[in-house]
């Protein structure tokens, strides 16, 4: 069981399902849809573009015909990572391209307040790395919410790899940066535990 660590685990799946992954997301016909912010999807902050596909999640009946395909992802992920699971709340893939930017990363956030393991994995080699910090939903206040805009904060930040998988606790504050020079694509899995 992960408590607040951060387990980064490499070769976890069998390297022609990673490739068929890559392939089928990068090289095939996956819809992408357009967001202002890919952090928040808030368009008042700055211009942070980038491209969302939202492939299910145990609350919803909309679902991607993608999601069979990668929910094995989230069950080998589990399994390596020692932990048991109920159900999927939500997965979704976010892709990014390169941009000039000078902002260490993006927005800071936890993906939702409910108790949940955060399952990311790595669908290509790129830069842009994963900032996972310190704080969590329980240390965080409307008061000291500007202490996760600094990166003497960051507790671990993790660089993007074919087939990476990254698995922590959902009530770490995380964030994306900008990749400069390949397309950064990441699959996002927000799993409730089992009792």
């Amino acid at each position: 069981m992960i408590d607040n660590g951060i387990l980064i685990l490499d070769d976890v799946l069998p390297k022609t399902y990673v490739q068929q992954i890559e392939q089928t997301i990068l090289e095939g016909i996956t819809p992408w849809y357009l967001l202002k912010d890919i952090t928040s999807g808030d368009a008042s902050t700055e211009r942070n573009y980038g491209f969302t596909h939202f492939l299910g999640g145990s609350r919803t009946s909309d679902t991607s015909p993608l999601l069979s395909f990668l929910t094995p992802v989230a069950y080998a992920s589990a399994d390596a990572a020692g932990i048991k699971f109920d159900s999927i709340l939500h997965a979704r893939m976010f892709m990014q391209i390169p941009r000039n930017t000078d902002i260490t990363h993006n927005k800071a956030h936890i993906d939702t307040p409910e108790n949940h393991m955060v399952v990311l994995y790595y669908v290509n080699d790129s830069d842009g790395d994963t900032f996972i910090f310190d704080e969590t939903r329980d240390s965080i206040t409307e008061d000291n919410r500007h202490l996760i805009t600094s990166k003497t904060h960051t507790h671990k930040a993790i660089t993007p790899k074919a087939g990476r998988i990254v698995v922590f606790n959902g009530h770490r504050y995380h964030a994306s940066s900008c990749p400069k020079k390949h397309v950064r694509c990441v699959i996002n899995y927000n799993l409730t535990l089992a009792s």
